[in-house]
C-alpha cells in the first residue's frame, strides 16, 4: 500500500508539471484564437484553451429601500463552460452550468442554478457586463483531478488501510502481543498522511485563477485583463 500511494503521488506530480505549461496550439472554432491580455502590459498574454474551463462572472451592486431603511443588494451570475468565439463585445459561449445568487446585506436570499451536461446551452454574453472570469486550462484541470484522486487514496490509506493491514489475527505474531502491529500501522498511516500533505497545496495551486476585467466590484484584484482575439 505504501508503494501504491507513493506511485500515485508521483503520477500526480507529473500531471501537475504538464498542467502549468501553456498550450500555444489551442484555438477556438472558426480558426479564432482568444487571449487574455494584461491591460497595462500587452506583451503579457495567456491563450485560452478551448478545452479548458471558463466561468464568467456578472456582478451588480445596488441599494433598495426597505421599511425606510437602505438595504445593500448584490446580484451575482456565473456562466461555466467553454468559449466558442469572440466578436467585438460579444462572447459566444457553450454553457454547461449557470447560476444566480442574490445577497441582501451579505445574506443569501435567493439562489437558482441549471446544468446542461449532456447538451451545452449556446448563449451570448455581453463583454461589457462581465466583471471577470475564472479560467483553468485542460491540463490544469487534469492535474487537479489527479491530485484529488491522490488525496482520496491517501485518506483511505491512513484511515482504513493502515488499521486493517496492522491487525494481527494471531496475537503471538504481533509486535507487542496485543494483536496489533503498531510499527506497521505508523508506517502505512504516515505514508498516507504525507501524500495528503503534499497533494493539498498542489490542489490549491492548480485552482482556477480569477482574471478581473474591471479591477473592482466582484474582485479586489488590482490587475485588469482584456479578452481579445488574434
Amino acid at each position: 500500500m505504501k508503494y501504491l500511494v507513493v506511485s500515485l503521488c508521483g503520477l500526480g506530480f507529473a500531471f501537475c508539471i504538464q498542467a502549468q505549461e501553456s498550450d500555444s496550439t489551442s484555438v477556438v472554432s472558426k480558426n479564432q484564437a482568444v487571449y487574455l491580455v494584461d491591460a497595462k502590459n500587452p506583451n503579457k498574454k495567456i491563450i485560452i484553451d478551448p478545452r479548458g474551463t471558463s466561468t464568467f462572472i456578472q456582478y451588480e451592486k445596488s441599494t433598495e429601500l426597505r421599511e425606510q431603511d437602505t438595504v445593500q443588494v448584490e446580484n451575482i451570475s456565473s456562466f461555466t463552460g467553454t468559449i466558442d468565439g469572440l466578436e467585438k463585445e460579444l462572447i459566444y459561449f457553450s454553457a454547461s452550468e449557470e447560476s444566480n445568487k442574490i445577497y441582501q446585506e451579505y445574506l443569501l436570499v435567493s439562489r437558482r442554478s441549471a446544468e446542461y451536461m449532456e447538451t451545452p446551452k449556446q448563449i451570448n454574453l455581453n463583454l461589457n457586463r462581465i466583471d471577470g472570469m475564472y479560467y483553468s486550462s485542460r491540463r490544469r484541470d487534469i492535474g487537479r483531478n489527479v491530485m484529488f484522486s491522490v488525496l482520496g487514496v491517501s485518506v483511505f490509506t491512513a484511515l482504513v488501510a493502515a488499521p486493517l493491514a496492522s491487525i494481527e489475527y494471531k496475537k503471538a505474531s504481533a509486535s507487542d502481543a496485543s494483536g496489533f502491529d503498531r510499527p506497521m500501522y505508523f508506517m502505512i498511516a504516515g505514508s498516507g498522511l504525507l501524500s495528503a500533505a503534499i497533494s493539498l497545496p498542489i490542489i490549491y495551486l492548480l485552482r482556477p485563477k480569477y482574471y478581473s476585467f474591471t479591477g473592482d466590484n466582484y474582485s479586489s484584484a488590482k490587475r485588469k485583463w482584456v479578452l481579445v482575439t488574434q
